[in-house]
């Protein structure tokens, strides 16, 4: 789902739902566009911690000072973040 416009109360459930009912079915949350700040919230929906820990190891390779898109698909925090809490900086 991609709906622009305002966001009322009830936007974030019906999206949950939608993103929830796509992964049963063996869909994702995602696709040529990527996630973003916007789908970030249910990334693990659709991704083990496994793979969000390879997202956070290629980020960081690629990215070691943390200034491309900062907090875009991985939040402050995640291992290996500089600055970000598990990263003890």
């Amino acid at each position: 789902m991609n709906v622009t416009g305002e966001i009322g109360n009830d936007d974030f459930g019906i999206d949950e739902s939608v993103y929830r009912f796509a992964t049963t079915l063996g869909g994702s949350i995602s696709a040529e566009h990527g996630i973003g700040t916007a789908k970030r919230r249910w990334l693990a929906t659709s991704r083990s911690s496994e793979e969000l820990a390879v997202f956070a190891d290629i980020k960081r390779a690629f990215d070691p000072k943390g200034v491309l898109n900062p907090n875009v698909l991985l939040p402050r925090g995640w291992a290996g973040d500089p600055g970000g809490a598990s990263s003890g900086q």
